[in-house]
């Protein structure tokens, strides 16, 4: 609002002196009590803050005053004004930058200004109820009137803000039905955000609530769960500084539950959420990396989460550089040590999977070494991944080697000659028979096909889908010459007596692996065989490893993703989707553009395999899922 754009105040004069003292108080921001200082005037009263700031006064050039003051006084209420001393900072002006809020319960408000000599130079009475039927809440009022008794000009604007009062103090038992009414009670997430404001300012007790839904979460993986701990836990974080000596866990605990919510929804926003979150907790604590060790592995866990969906190189080498330091400075007999060595080894891992350089693997070997030379045996903190159904020891070789078999050592050879250089752009022909005439339904072929299909598009490779009528003896020879890659989501069978009319059921009959092999099929790159007894030879041809995966190779493709026997139709989706998210997470380059790269498919698969074991475990049914699968060639 400009200097000529105000309103009189009602009663107050309307004539200007020549040379005028003009007092401008500009809006300050709206705060709230919490915010005003002691010594301010401040009461409840009708919920109303009026606030001025930035007090400046101009004077006249021969004003003659060393020194000026304003007195701020609420009338009726016994108490002593609030005194401005104004700063002369030039020959003109004087400014006061202490603000004064005004929440008052009077009727009335005087300001007085006074000179050196402690004489009042004029006054003016302000009526509440006039001032607030003028001030809005969004905008600054701006006033003039004469100051009685002088010819002294004044112009003030003011700001209103609403006051939110402060709770009373809660009695304990008060604070024990509030915490279990949130407890027991199933809200939506802004009831609950409403409850938790009723609670005392009391992190801890904030924090306590946090854990209590993580823990359920833990059990129940519902969404709403998650999201009331990060709530409880945000507010904890808020309500503490950095000197509280159990602020750093508050904010591990916030970020730890970004990253659970992350390993839910896959959204990259609660690990950019998270990551600052854990870096803050490392640097409120000056004790150093032993001290820290567990945030370290938080932040370095996150950091790995995030390199899998981007791909972006410094995130890996920002944690294997943050876990060195900690291994460095923390001594063997920290109980955390091994945990922090695994996923050291598990960064080099990755890292490897990247670069191909020796020193990278060899790096993870040495890491995860150590880290079960530093657990101890009878330890319920022996690391999951050295963990086996059946064996004493707990010792699994899945778990240190990713295993690619050859059905001949001169298929291996052949194969390795045909590599390129550099992997070429390809395309995914995907082939469903969810309803295979004479053969048993299996409806989730569709979705695995559909899912693999949105997924390409997503990641801008192109792919086919073929299904029910569409994939044909005839049809699918054909679309096999034009792409690379080719995914079979339907029956598979085996024929010991006539290997060769092994093959794959479409909608009009078996496509066989003769009639594969005769195709001549140019650019073969790889197959996904999800289909039963892809991969299953015969006693009687041992010395002829000849099944379907086999037959494959022989027809040129370099590399082929098969099963031993029949699996289940629930997790052939899963697993299948696990395998070409992890080859196109691990494909992104420093510009994101994914790809295709058959020399990944062998940690794809053995990536897609561990995440489904890590959720069904190693019983004996479990087994009969995870087991079939196999990597042929390279």
């Amino acid at each position: 609002m400009s200097d000529n754009d105000h309103r009189p105040l009602p009663g107050a004069g309307t004539t200007a002196p020549d040379q005028p003292l003009t007092l401008l108080a500009t809006r300050s921001e709206h705060l709230e009590t919490r915010d005003i200082n002691a010594g301010t005037l401040a009461a409840e009263g009708d919920g109303k803050i009026v606030i001025l700031n930035n007090f400046i006064i101009k004077c006249p050039p021969d004003h003659g005053l060393d020194t000026l003051s304003l007195d701020v006084i609420g009338l009726n209420r016994g108490e002593d004004p609030t005194k401005l001393a104004m700063e002369n900072v030039s020959e003109t002006k004087w400014e006061c930058s202490s603000p004064v809020h005004l929440d008052w319960d009077t009727n009335h408000l005087k300001l007085v200004a006074h000179s050196d000599r402690d004489e009042a130079l004029g006054f003016v009475v302000l009526e509440k109820d006039d001032i607030l039927s003028l001030v809005s809440k969004d905008q600054d009022t701006q006033l003039e009137f004469d100051l009685k008794e002088s010819n002294l000009h004044l112009k003030i604007s003011f700001a209103l803000a609403v006051h939110k009062p402060i709770p009373e103090a809660q009695s304990p038992s008060q604070t024990n039905t509030i915490l279990q009414s949130i407890l027991n009670s199933e809200q939506d997430l802004v009831h609950f955000t409403s409850m938790i404001k009723q609670l005392p300012n009391d992190p801890g007790l904030l924090n306590y609530l946090g854990d209590v839904f993580n823990d359920q979460f833990e059990e129940t993986h519902h969404e709403d769960d998650i999201h009331k701990a990060i709530l409880a836990y945000e507010s904890a974080v808020a309500l503490s500084t950095s000197e509280n000596s159990n602020h750093r866990f508050y904010l591990c605990d916030t970020g730890l539950a970004f990253t659970r919510h992350y390993q839910l929804s896959g959204n990259l926003d609660d690990l950019d959420q998270a990551i600052p979150i854990f870096e803050a907790s490392i640097a409120c604590n000056p004790e150093g990396p032993e001290d820290l060790i567990e945030s370290f592995n938080n932040l370095a866990m996150a950091l790995q989460y995030r390199f899998n969906r981007t791909g972006n190189l410094p995130d890996l080498h920002y944690s294997i550089s943050l876990l060195q330091s900690a291994v460095k400075e923390t001594s063997e007999e920290n109980p955390i040590l091994p945990l922090v060595l695994n996923t050291l080894g598990t960064s080099f891992q990755m890292l490897f999977e990247r670069s191909g350089e020796l020193d990278d693997i060899s790096a993870a070997i040495s890491a995860k070494q150590k880290a079960v030379d530093l657990t101890p045996d009878d330890s319920d903190g022996k690391p999951a991944f050295f963990r086996m159904y059946g064996t004493p020891d707990n010792v699994c070789v899945s778990d240190f080697v990713i295993s690619s078999y050859t059905p001949t050592v001169s298929a291996l050879v052949n194969k390795i000659k045909e590599v390129p250089k550099k992997e070429s752009e390809s395309s995914l022909l995907l082939i469903s028979q969810p309803n295979t005439p004479g053969k048993a339904s299996i409806p989730a072929t569709r979705e695995e096909t559909h899912a693999i299909h949105e997924m390409m598009r997503q990641a801008g490779i192109q792919s086919l889908l073929l299904e029910d009528d569409e994939a044909t003896t005839t049809r699918v020879p054909e679309e096999l010459k034009a792409h690379g890659w080719v995914h079979f989501a339907c029956h598979g069978s085996q024929d010991p007596a006539e290997p060769l009319n092994s093959g794959v059921h479409l909608h009009d009959g078996c496509l066989t692996l003769r009639e594969i092999m005769r195709q001549h099929i140019p650019n073969t790159k790889h197959a996904f065989l999800s289909a039963c007894e892809t991969s299953t030879g015969h006693g009687d041809l041992s010395d002829e490893v000849v099944h379907l995966a086999a037959g494959m190779l022989a027809a040129g493709y370099q590399g082929v993703v098969a099963t031993m026997w029949s699996i289940k139709d629930d997790y052939g989706p899963k697993i299948a989707g696990a395998f070409y998210e992890h080859l196109l997470e691990g494909t992104a380059g420093e510009g994101g553009k994914k790809r295709l790269d058959g020399v990944r498919a062998a940690h794809a698969l053995d990536h897609a395999i561990c995440s489904i074991r890590e959720k069904i475990g190693d019983s004996e049914e479990a087994l009969l899922t995870w087991v079939p699968y196999v990597h042929f060639g390279i």
